[in-house]
C-alpha cells in the first residue's frame, strides 16, 4: 500500500500546480473552460489524497511495521480504534489529515458554489490550491508518510501510540482541532479570490460566512475536548495551562469570533470590508504560524513535534501566503471601500468594533507571551518564563471587558442609539440584575459556599463578583430579547410560547442562534468564576485511614491491581462520605503501558509510559476530583491529590450550548425566493453532512527583584522517595504562602515543560521534590517573595511564572498593554474621522436630547426587529 499512498500523493503535486495555473488563466481570461478544468482540478486533488489517507489507514490496520511511521505510532496490543487514532498521532498522518480536510472542504466548497460568483471560483481554484502546495511539498519531500525500512530491518511490533492519547477523548479532539486548522483554508481563499476579482458584493461574503463558522465550530468543539482531555488524563486538575499548543489553538478561534461579529456590520451596514479581508486572512494564517511554532522546534511543550526539524519549510510556506495576501491586499485596497460610515459611539457597530478589538488584543497577548520568551533568549540572551499567571493577568480583564460589550452589542440599536430607547432596554435588566446577582450568589454561599472553606485573593474575589455580575446581566438582558420576540409573534394570534419561540429560531436563526451561542459563553464564564473557589489538598493514607476535605471525608479501603491487554492498572478502593453519611465510591487508579515483555529482565519502564487516571464525582454545582499520585511498593499506603472544583461542569454544558447555538446559525433561514433553489440543493447539504459524518465517524470509530540568604538544602542527603514522603507540618497562613509560590515556580521537568508546579503533573517527580522544598521554607516562615527569590538566585529568572521587574524584563508586562491601548486610540481616531465625515457631531455615548425627526429614526432602527414581526403578521405569514 506504500506504493499507492506515495503515488497518490506525487500525482496531487501535478495536479496542485496545474490547477493553480488553470485557476489564475480562468480568472484573468474569463474563458469558461479553464474555469471547468480548474474546479476539477480540486476535485482531482481531494481524491487522490482521499486514496493516499485510505492507503495509511490500511496499513495502521494490517500492522504494515515496513512503513516507518506505523511502527513508530502503533503496536499490535492496541484496540482497533486507538490504532486507527495513531493515523493522526504524530507529525506525518496529522500533515496527511491536514490535507485531506482540506481538499475535501475546499472540494464540498467549490461543488456547493459552481453556479455562484463566476467570477471569483476560478480564483478560488488557484487560491486553495495555492494552500494546499505546501502541504503537497512536505508531505512528498520532507516528511514522506510512506517512508519504508530496509528490508532486513523491518520490525517485528511497533512502538506505541503515547498512553496519554489512549482515550476516547483523544480519539476526537485531534482531528477536530486538525479540521477547524485546515478549513481556514476555505474563507481564506474565498477571501483573496475575492480580492483578486474585484468582486465588492455580499455573495462571496455569505460562502466565507458559512465556512468560517464551520472553522469556528470545529475549532470551539478541539478547544473543549482538549481542556476535557487534560481535566480528566492528567491529573493536575485544571483544564488549561496556556501551553504553547494550546495557545496555538486558541489564538485563531480569538480571530474567527472577531470576524463572525464583523462581517455583521458589512452585511448590514456595508461597512469594515477592508477590515474583514485581513481578518479572513489573519484567520489562516494565524494557522500557519501555529504549526510553525508547533513543529519547528522553537517552543517546548510536552506535546509539540520538538523531534521535528522541518520548521523551516514551515517558516517558508508563511511567508509564502504571507506574500500572497499582503500584495493582493495592497493591489485591490481601494476597491474594498466602505459604503457607509460610522454615525456614533453609542451603536451596535460600534460595539462590534470594540468587541472586534477586545478580541484581537487578547490573540495578541497570547501570541506575544509564546514566541516573546524564545525571542528575548536568542535576541537578548534573556532567559525568562512566561507561565499561566502572566496569561491570566492580561486576558482575564480583556475578557470582562469583553462581556460589558457583549451586553452593550445586544441592546444597542444599528447607528445610534438615543435614550429613551436604550432605556427601555437597560433598565429592566439592570433592575434584574441588582436583584438576582446578589441573591443567587448569597444563596450558594449560605447553602454550600462557605461549607468549602476556600479562601480566594482579594483580587480574585473582586474580578470573580464583577464576571458574576456581567454574566447575569447579559442573561437578563437575553432573556428579555427572547421575551420580546415572542411577545411580538404572539401578538394577534392563538400561537403558545413554544410555537412562537420555535417561529423565532426557524424565521431569525442567525439572531437567534447567536443569542444561543452567547448563553453558552455565559456558562464557560460562570465555571471561570468557580476556580476562585476551589479547595485542594495534597494527602497520603494508609489503608484504613480517612482524610477530610471540605464538608467530604475520604476513607482509604485498599489496592487492588489488574492486568489488561495494554496495560497494568493499579487502582484505589476508596468510600466518599459528606455529613457522615455515605454518597459514592471512589476508584482512583495508575496505568503502566511498559511492555515488559520486550525489555531485558530487571529494566527499569519508562516513567512516561505511566499514567494517572482521575475518579471525578460531578454534579451540577461542582466536581470532586481525586489523583492517586503514587503509592508503596507493599501496596498498603498511597499518596493522593484531592480537589473540590465548584461549578465547573458548567464548562462542558456551556460548550454544549455554544456548539448548539452555532449549529443552528449554521442552518439555512427561511426564505420564500430561494426557497425551490434550496429544495434543488438538498444534495449538496446531504453531501455535506455525509462529509462531516465522515470525519467524526472517523473518530468515533477510533473511540520583584532581591537577594535573599541562600538556604541549606534541608533535604540533603536523602533519597527521593524519602524526600517525597517527609511530612512538613504548615499552618494554614504557611500553606498559603506555599500555594501562591506552587502557582509561580516553573517546573524543571522536561515532560511537563512551560508549566508551573500546580499545573504539572501530579507524578512528576522534580516538580513534587520543589513543592516539598517550597513546603520546609514555607514553614521556616518566609514569605511567597521570599521564596521566589530564592529559586530566582538558584535557576534564573527563567524559574518563575512573571519575570521580575527590571530592565528589558518589564518588556514582558508593558509591551502587550501598550499595543492594546496604541491599538485603542487608533481606532478611537478613526471612528472620530469617520463621524467628521458624515457631519455627524461626536456625542455622548447616549444623546439626551435630539431632534424629533431624529428620535424617531433612532426609535423606528431600535424596533427594527418589531417592525419586521409586525410586517411578517401583516402579511399573514
Amino acid at each position: 500500500m506504500h506504493f499507492i499512498g506515495a503515488s497518490a500523493l506525487s500525482l496531487a503535486l501535478g495536479v496542485c500546480i496545474a490547477t493553480i495555473v488553470l485557476g489564475i488563466l480562468a480568472g484573468r481570461s474569463g474563458v469558461r473552460r479553464y474555469a471547468e478544468l480548474a474546479r476539477l482540478g480540486v476535485y482531482v486533488q481531494f481524491g487522490l489524497v482521499a486514496i493516499a489517507t485510505a492507503a495509511l489507514l490500511h496499513s495502521f490496520v494490517n500492522a504494515d511495521f515496513a512503513i516507518k511511521y506505523v511502527a513508530g505510532r502503533s503496536d499490535s496490543r492496541m484496540p482497533l480504534h486507538y490504532i486507527l487514532s495513531a493515523f493522526y498521532g504524530g507529525q506525518e498522518g496529522s500533515l496527511l489529515l491536514w490535507t485531506f480536510v482540506t481538499a475535501g472542504l475546499g472540494s464540498l466548497a467549490a461543488h456547493v458554489n459552481r453556479d455562484n460568483m463566476p467570477r471569483v471560483m476560478p480564483w478560488y481554484a488557484a487560491v486553495l490550491s495555492a494552500t494546499l502546495l505546501g502541504w503537497f511539498c512536505i508531505l512528498n519531500f520532507v516528511t514522506p508518510p510512506f517512508e519504508t525500512w530496509f528490508i532486513a530491518s523491518i520490525p517485528g511490533d511497533g512502538e506505541g501510540l503515547n498512553p496519554l492519547l489512549q482515550t476516547p477523548l483523544m480519539v476526537i479532539h485531534p482531528p477536530c482541532l486538525l479540521s477547524g486548522f485546515a478549513s481556514a483554508a476555505v474563507p481564506f481563499s474565498f477571501g483573496i479570490a475575492a480580492l483578486a476579482a474585484r468582486d465588492t458584493g455580499t455573495s462571496w461574503l455569505k460562502a466565507v460566512r458559512s465556512w468560517t463558522l464551520v472553522c469556528w465550530i470545529l475549532l470551539s468543539i478541539g478547544n473543549l475536548l482538549g481542556g476535557m482531555w487534560a481535566y480528566r488524563e492528567l491529573g493536575w486538575g485544571g483544564y488549561w495551562a496556556w501551553d504553547a499548543v494550546e495557545n496555538a489553538a486558541l489564538i485563531p478561534w480569538f480571530i474567527a469570533t472577531a470576524f463572525l461579529h464583523s462581517i455583521i456590520i458589512q452585511e448590514q451596514r456595508g461597512m469594515l470590508k477592508r477590515w474583514n479581508v485581513v481578518l479572513v486572512s489573519l484567520l489562516y494564517l494565524l494557522t500557519l504560524v501555529g504549526t510553525w511554532m508547533t513543529r519547528s522546534g522553537f517552543i517546548d511543550s510536552v506535546h509539540t513535534f520538538a523531534e521535528s526539524d522541518i520548521g523551516h519549510y514551515f517558516l517558508a510556506f508563511l511567508i509564502f501566503m504571507t506574500s500572497i495576501s499582503v500584495c493582493t491586499l495592497i493591489l485591490r485596497w481601494k476597491d474594498f471601500g466602505s459604503e457607509r460610515e460610522f454615525e456614533s459611539p453609542a451603536s451596535r457597530e460600534a460595539m462590534f468594533l470594540a468587541n472586534n478589538w477586545i478580541l484581537i488584543g487578547m490573540a495578541a497577548v497570547v501570541l506575544f507571551g509564546t514566541l516573546y520568551p524564545n525571542l528575548a533568549e536568542m535576541v537578548f540572551d534573556l532567559a525568562i518564563t512566561f507561565g499561566a499567571p502572566w496569561f491570566e493577568r492580561l486576558t482575564i480583564p480583556l475578557g470582562l471587558i469583553l462581556l460589558a460589550t457583549m451586553a452593550l452589542g445586544t441592546i444597542l440599536p444599528w447607528r445610534r442609539a438615543n435614550l429613551r430607547s436604550f432605556k427601555r432596554h437597560a433598565i429592566p435588566a439592570s433592575l434584574a440584575t441588582l436583584i438576582l446577582a446578589p441573591g443567587i450568589a448569597a444563596l450558594w454561599w449560605f447553602t454550600r459556599g462557605h461549607k468549602l472553606g476556600a479562601t480566594p485573593s482579594a483580587g480574585g474575589l473582586a474580578l470573580s463578583v464583577i464576571a458574576w455580575v456581567l454574566i447575569v446581566l447579559n442573561g437578563a438582558i437575553l432573556v428579555q430579547e427572547f421575551a420580546g420576540g415572542i411577545r411580538a409573534r404572539r401578538a394577534g394570534t392563538d400561537r403558545g410560547v413554544f410555537s412562537a419561540l420555535m417561529l423565532l429560531f426557524r424565521k431569525h436563526r442567525r439572531r437567534y442562534g447567536g443569542f444561543v451561542t452567547h448563553i453558552g459563553v455565559l456558562m464557560i464564564f460562570f465555571a471561570f468564576v468557580g476556580n476562585a473557589f476551589k479547595v485542594e489538598d495534597d494527602i497520603t493514607l494508609s489503608v484504613g485511614d480517612s482524610a477530610a476535605i471540605a464538608d467530604f471525608t475520604v476513607t482509604f479501603e485498599s489496592i487492588e491491581t489488574k492486568t489488561e491487554s495494554t496495560h497494568v492498572a493499579t487502582l484505589a478502593e476508596m468510600t466518599l462520605y459528606r455529613d457522615g453519611e455515605r454518597v459514592d465510591s471512589l476508584r482512583p487508579a495508575r496505568f503502566d503501558y511498559n511492555n515488559y515483555d520486550r525489555m531485558p529482565p530487571g529494566t527499569a519502564g519508562d516513567p512516561m509510559k505511566v499514567t494517572s487516571e482521575i475518579y471525578i464525582r460531578s454534579t451540577p454545582l461542582e466536581d470532586f476530583y481525586v489523583t492517586m499520585i503514587n503509592y508503596s511498593s507493599d501496596r498498603d499506603a498511597a499518596a493522593f491529590k484531592i480537589e473540590v472544583f465548584p461549578f465547573t461542569p458548567w464548562l462542558w454544558m456551556g460548550g454544549f450550548v455554544l456548539i448548539l447555538g452555532t449549529i443552528i446559525c449554521l442552518w439555512p433561514e427561511e426564505d420564500p425566493v430561494s426557497a425551490e433553489y434550496r429544495r434543488r440543493r438538498m444534495h449538496d447539504l446531504a453531501r455535506i453532512g455525509g462529509v462531516v459524518l465522515c470525519l467524526f465517524g472517523l473518530g468515533l470509530v477510533a473511540l520583584l527583584p532581591g537577594t535573599a540568604a541562600a538556604q541549606a538544602d534541608p533535604f540533603d542527603g536523602m533519597g527521593v522517595q524519602e524526600i517525597l514522603a517527609a511530612d512538613v507540618p504548615l499552618t494554614s497562613a504557611q500553606s498559603r504562602n506555599a500555594e501562591r509560590a506552587f502557582n509561580m515556580v516553573m517546573t524543571t521537568c522536561e515532560g511537563c515543560a512551560g508549566k508551573t508546579l500546580t499545573l504539572a503533573s501530579p507524578g512528576c517527580v522534580p516538580a513534587n521534590m520543589d513543592k516539598q522544598r517550597i513546603r520546609y521554607f514555607a514553614s521556616l516562615g518566609m514569605s511567597t517573595d521570599e521564596i521566589l527569590d530564592l529559586f530566582v538566585e538558584e535557576r534564573g529568572e527563567s524559574a518563575v511564572a512573571i519575570p521580575q521587574k527590571t530592565g528589558l524584563r518589564r518588556v514582558s508586562m508593558i509591551l502587550p498593554v501598550v499595543i492594546v491601548i496604541l491599538g485603542l486610540f487608533a481606532a478611537l481616531f478613526a471612528f472620530r474621522s469617520s463621524l467628521r465625515r458624515t457631519g455627524v457631531e461626536a456625542q455622548p455615548a447616549i444623546a439626551g436630547a435630539s431632534s424629533g425627526a431624529a428620535d424617531s429614526l433612532a426609535g423606528t432602527v431600535d424596533d427594527e426587529l418589531l417592525a419586521e414581526l409586525r410586517d411578517e403578521i401583516a402579511m399573514g405569514s
